[in-house]
């Protein structure tokens, strides 16, 4: 077991708690703002998320941070970034997600049937940025 730097689960729940609060929640609320930033960005976001893991577990400095975060079943920043933002998209497409979001995603409907009409592809929005 590699996580033996905490001393109950108690405690360990006790630390993840604020964690939670204050770190994750944060990072899955901006995941549509974070999605396509650059990797050194991400690096950034990715050591608070490390910190934070060490934070929980006690873990010293030099442990690594992958084998504990898999333990904590906790996905690196850029995954979890796509992970988040796919799953709001399957919840949109079967109905399950705020009105806001159903309204932006459409599906693909040709006008003639097409092999394309079975991959449920989407429509990509049209956006009117001014600069």
């Amino acid at each position: 077991m590699l996580l033996l730097w905490y001393k109950s689960f108690r405690q360990l729940k006790a630390t993840k708690l604020p964690i939670h609060a204050f770190v994750t929640s944060k990072r899955d609320n901006c995941n549509s703002l974070f999605y396509g930033l650059p990797n050194y960005l991400l690096k950034r976001l990715q050591h608070v998320q490390n910190a934070a893991t060490r934070l929980v577990c006690f873990s010293p400095k030099a442990a690594h941070i992958t084998l504990i975060l898999t333990q904590l079943y906790w996905l690196p920043v850029h995954t979890r970034i796509e992970f988040k933002i796919r799953l709001i998209t399957l919840k949109a497409l079967h109905g399950r997600a705020p009105v806001h979001i159903k309204d932006l995603i459409k599906r693909y409907q040709p006008v003639h049937e097409l092999r394309s009409s079975r991959k449920n592809l989407l429509v990509p929005s049209k956006y009117n940025l001014k600069t």
